[in-house]
């Protein structure tokens, strides 16, 4: 049985737990949400998470694939342009994604 693992930015970088979220962005333009995915799986991991972020109201602004071998996963960067309502699931949705080992945000 595998576990997978979801870090939200603000623990990433240190902060605490109970720390106060950024201001929200002004404008009608989306927030920007950076992802790093660590996947057992080849390409079709790819259309999952594409699919998962157009089903959520996001844009895939950057993505970046690098393909693992037996010594190392998969890695998946995201950049997604989605609004903080349906964003704010969206690492923990990513996280139950068949093939995905662990998010990271950052």
């Amino acid at each position: 049985m595998s576990t997978t693992a979801f870090v939200p930015a603000e623990m990433a970088a240190g902060a605490p737990t109970g720390a106060a979220s950024p201001p929200a962005a002004a404008g009608p333009a989306s927030p920007l949400r950076r992802y790093e995915l660590s996947t057992t799986g080849g390409s079709e991991v790819l259309l999952r998470v594409i699919g998962l972020v157009r089903r959520r109201y996001g844009e895939v602004v950057a993505l970046d694939f690098h393909r693992g071998d037996r010594h190392r996963p998969s890695v998946l960067e995201i950049a997604v342009a989605i609004d903080r309502r349906q964003g704010s699931t969206l690492g923990l949705r990513l996280a139950g994604l068949i093939d995905v080992l662990a998010v990271r945000e950052y």
